[in-house]
């Protein structure tokens, strides 16, 4: 009986463990909405702010210009947060039934990169994309390009100024690969054991925030989905992000 007790023993261990984990992580979530909801207000708070004053007084021109720049910044922080609310939404993509069809890659990856194109002026960043022709994707584009978006978010903020992102598109024997490259700060070899879990959350990228920590997981989740692989290194100053996609 010693034998059984202890193999009871350990599967009731082992289930104590995952229930206090999933515990552990419904907090994080809850803690996340909480700070999320109270940082809506703020940038919020500015642009209604900017607005009234630029609508009710008379304003001299360069001083309009300041103030459109600030509720600009303010804007696209605003979009930053909501962006993490839709994460948080998505926590659990295994629920989500994937709409695949055949998509234009070079398509797909130039609008995407045109989308994001007022996120480079702040660092006076450049896109670069080499895509080979006839570049294709198969799988469901509104959820790869949340993939795609959260990619090069994530290289925007932590690109150094001045610098070249790079995405490229080719094909290999049974697979689409993606790749989106940027220069900045070397990952450590740790940290890349992390970047993909769950409300993990890297420094802060140079004045920007943080994020709330699933960016990535989800996008790595999405990619899971559809049977591909993501996966990240870092060396030399370049950190490459690699998207792999069956062709079926």
């Amino acid at each position: 009986l010693k034998p059984i007790d202890v193999e009871i023993k350990s599967i009731l261990n082992e289930k104590a463990r995952m229930e206090q984990e999933k515990e552990i992580e419904i907090q994080k979530k809850n803690d996340l909405v909480t700070y999320l909801a109270h940082d809506l207000k703020t940038p919020l708070t500015s642009i209604i702010g900017y607005l009234n004053i630029l609508e009710e007084s008379e304003v001299p021109e360069e001083i309009q210009k300041e103030y459109l720049e600030r509720v600009l910044d303010k804007a696209y922080h605003l979009e930053e947060l909501t962006d993490q609310f839709f994460d948080i939404t998505r926590f659990n993509l295994q629920e989500i039934p994937l709409n695949k069809t055949e998509i234009d890659g070079e398509f797909f990856l130039q609008q995407i990169t045109d989308e994001l194109y007022p996120l480079l002026m702040p660092k006076k960043l450049q896109i670069e994309l080499d895509i080979i022709p006839g570049f294709k994707i198969y799988g469901d584009g509104s959820l790869l390009a949340r993939v795609l978006n959260n990619l090069m978010k994530n290289a925007i903020s932590y690109s150094n100024e001045n610098s070249v992102i790079k995405i490229t598109g080719k094909d290999d024997p049974n697979a689409a690969v993606i790749t989106v490259e940027n220069d900045g700060d070397i990952i450590s070899k740790e940290e890349l054991k992390l970047i993909f879990e769950k409300f993990y959350r890297r420094d802060k990228a140079r004045g920007q925030s943080s994020g709330s920590g699933l960016g990535l997981a989800i996008a790595k989740e999405i990619v899971e989905r559809h049977g591909g692989t993501l996966k990240a290194q870092s060396t030399n100053g370049h950190t490459t992000f690699e998207i792999c996609l069956p062709r079926t």
